[in-house]
């Protein structure tokens, strides 16, 4: 149990470190244009 939540737990961060990243990436090339 404790196995699975916390793999899931891991792909969500990393889920979110990748969303985190397009966000950030997206908003400075606004600001660049």
């Amino acid at each position: 149990m404790k196995t699975k939540v916390e793999a899931q737990g891991g792909v969500y961060s990393i889920k979110n470190n990748i969303n985190n990243k397009i966000y950030i990436g997206s908003t400075s090339n606004f600001k660049r244009n």
